[in-house]
């Protein structure tokens, strides 16, 4: 390939002696760009970059350009030469286990940003906290129980709650009990009077 651009550029430069002469550099940042979807042009006055992600999902935010029939985000950025790299290109988005939550929520609840905060709350969690609420998700199933178990949870270590008291003490589980209620609440599930 570089060879080929060589052979052309000396029959150009015949015609055009100022012809910018090929570099190697430039055909593996195109074999790049070909194989990862990301690209450097160097054109001599500045430099262009172009980045383009297969991502099939529509981010929940990004920076980029979305092309739904693609499944791409893309970025094109002409660089000065006054301004360094990094350039910062982003795009988050989320691909929710269809098979997992239906088969503990009877549909897909988590989705976009509520799985976002879903898998952040997760991650955070110590290997003790991951096992306890793994083992809790693990005997969820579709139905009218669905809602309470899931309002009814408790790590071990949160603080136990007095019955006597209306007060609700806070539990390590309000995010992900918030967001799977709000999921089932959005589907139209019944719900416990007291899962609100």
């Amino acid at each position: 390939m570089f060879q080929q651009r060589l052979a052309r550029w000396q029959e150009v430069k015949k015609t055009h002696p100022k012809a910018e002469e090929p570099q190697p550099l430039s055909v593996v940042s195109e074999l790049a760009a070909e194989t990862v979807g990301f690209s450097i042009t160097l054109s001599g006055s500045h430099d262009t970059l172009r980045v383009k992600l297969f991502c099939g999902r529509k981010p929940h935010a990004t920076n980029g350009q979305w092309d739904a029939a693609a499944g791409t985000v893309a970025w094109s950025k002409e660089l000065s030469s006054r301004r360094p790299l990094p350039v910062v290109c982003f795009a988050a988005w989320t691909e929710p286990d269809e098979a997992f939550q239906r088969a503990r929520f009877g549909r897909v609840l988590l989705a976009d940003v509520p799985l976002m905060q879903y898998v952040t709350w997760y991650r955070a969690l110590r290997s003790d906290e991951r096992t306890e609420w793994d083992r809790f998700v693990a005997g969820l199933a579709p139905g009218p129980k669905l809602a309470a178990d899931v309002k009814a949870f408790r790590f071990s270590t949160d603080p136990k709650v007095d019955p006597a008291k209306t007060e609700t003490k806070a539990s390590l589980a309000d995010t992900p009990r918030e967001l799977i209620l709000d999921g089932l609440k959005a589907k139209g599930d019944v719900m416990p009077k007291d899962a609100t």
